[in-house]
């Protein structure tokens, strides 16, 4: 018999792939003699990982039923654990939802991200260059406050993003304590005061993030890739839950101020879009988080 080709295809982001690494590798233990092939659009996330065989593009590869189903005694999880009931009704974390949806046993895995020797000596190579000689010594902190996708129609969503009012004192009150301050952002996102933003590739940013000493985050990858290097870091959620997306090891704040009435007519499957319509958001300020809470979580 053919050798058998597990078929893992990833729809969406750059968090829900690092996230799917936790999936990839349970996959993998419940067959481990088959060639797992990764289907995703985010190739850097998958890089050098020991269990995956060959990252391809589902949509976009010629050939593909012929290259990697015909003859191959093919196994195909194709599944979008968004549409569950488990996920709508956010009983269980994302990973162990997928892993049941493709019917391997889940033993709490998290997410992985692999880099060679000389990847990780030349993101720090880079880091050290931008930076002038008086602050070179200085531990790095790093912060990311906005996530989705590039031009989407809202770019500061109150349902995910940091409020920049609350990350300008918190940059301020950090750099004021020694640290360099770090900004992970896209070029159209809003910058921060007193924060650098490097201009790294996404493997070069996630690749930088193992080498930071404190670290703020939302909801987004950064925080799925601190997961994967073991480093508790401060996340803060405004809608999504950080019993779905989240991981113990991080310090997980909730918002401090309670949601008044709206009206939101337009929910489906979720109550918000977590795009940020402004029509949806149920908070009369940004006073969302205690700043305080987010030092003393940082500073622990």
């Amino acid at each position: 018999m053919a050798q058998k080709n597990l078929i893992f295809n990833i729809a969406g982001g750059l968090g829900k792939n690092i996230m799917a690494t936790a999936v990839a590798r349970a996959i993998k233990e419940a067959y481990p003699d088959s060639r797992l092939v990764v289907s995703s659009p985010h190739r850097e996330v998958w890089l050098d990982n020991p269990r995956v065989a060959e990252i391809v593009n589902l949509e976009t590869t010629p050939n593909f039923q012929r290259d990697y189903i015909e003859g191959k005694n093919a196994l195909v999880f194709r599944y979008d654990p968004y549409l569950t009931e488990n996920f709508i009704y956010r009983r269980e974390h994302l990973t162990k939802i997928w892993c049941d949806l493709c019917g391997v046993p889940y033993s709490g895995e998290k997410p992985e991200l692999y880099f060679t020797t000389r990847e990780k000596e030349a993101v720090q190579k880079m880091l050290s260059d931008s930076t002038p000689e008086k602050i070179k010594t200085q531990p790095l902190f790093f912060l990311q406050t906005n996530g989705g996708a590039p031009m989407q129609t809202y770019p500061i969503s109150w349902a995910r993003d940091l409020p920049l009012s609350l990350a300008e004192k918190i940059v301020t009150e950090m750099n004021h304590r020694g640290y360099r301050t770090i900004h992970l952002r896209r070029n159209e996102q809003p910058a921060v005061p007193g924060a650098e933003c490097l201009a790294l590739s996404h493997r070069q940013v996630l690749c930088a993030i193992q080498f930071s000493e404190k670290r703020l985050f939302i909801d987004s990858f950064a925080q799925h890739t601190a997961a994967a290097f073991n480093l508790p870091s401060t996340v803060v959620w405004i809608v999504n839950s950080p019993k779905v997306f989240g991981y113990q090891l991080h310090h997980n704040l909730l918002p401090t101020t309670p949601e008044e009435f709206r009206h939101h007519p337009n929910s489906y499957l979720e109550q918000y879009d977590i795009t940020g319509r402004w029509e949806e958001c149920p908070y009369a300020n940004n006073s969302l988080f205690d700043p305080k809470q987010i030092l003393d979580s940082l500073l622990q």
